[in-house]
C-alpha cells in the first residue's frame, strides 16, 4: 500500500532512510561529506511539510519511503535548481530487507502519477 507518512511515523522514516543508504558509506570522499549528505537524508523532520513524504506499507511495516515536491517546490541547493513548473523526488529508500519486492516501482510510479496530475 502506497501513502503519505503519518507525523507520528517521522522517526521511523528517517531510521528506514538511515538503513537503505548506509551502504553508500564507504563510496564518499570523506566522512565529512558522508556526514552531512546522511544527516539530509534522514532529517525527515526538518523536511516535513516543504515535501510531501509517501510510504511504502507491507504486511503492516514500512518497506520503503519517498519524498516528492510538487511544482515549484523543487528547490534543492542553492546550486541547484530546476524550472518552477517541474516536480520532482528525493530521498527513495527501501528497507534493504524489502528489496525487490516492488515497493520502490510503486513509489516511483506514484510519483510520476502525481507530478502528471500536478
Amino acid at each position: 500500500m502506497i501513502r503519505t507518512a503519518r507525523e507520528e511515523e517521522i522517526d521511523a522514516v528517517s531510521a528506514l532512510l538511515a538503513g537503505a543508504y548506509a551502504e553508500y558509506e564507504p563510496v564518499f570522499p570523506s566522512s565529512d561529506f558522508w556526514a552531512f549528505y546522511r544527516a539530509s537524508v534522514v532529517d525527515v523532520a526538518g523536511r516535513w511539510g516543504e515535501s510531501q513524504v509517501w510510504v511504502a506499507e507491507l504486511d503492516g511495516a514500512l518497506a520503503g519511503s519517498l519524498d516528492y515536491f510538487p511544482p515549484g517546490g523543487s528547490e534543492y541547493h542553492d546550486f541547484v535548481s530546476f524550472p518552477s513548473s517541474w516536480a520532482s523526488f528525493r530521498f527513495l529508500g527501501i528497507d534493504p530487507g524489502r528489496r525487490g519486492s516492488g515497493a520502490g516501482r510503486a513509489l516511483v510510479e506514484h510519483a510520476i502519477a502525481l507530478a502528471r496530475r500536478d
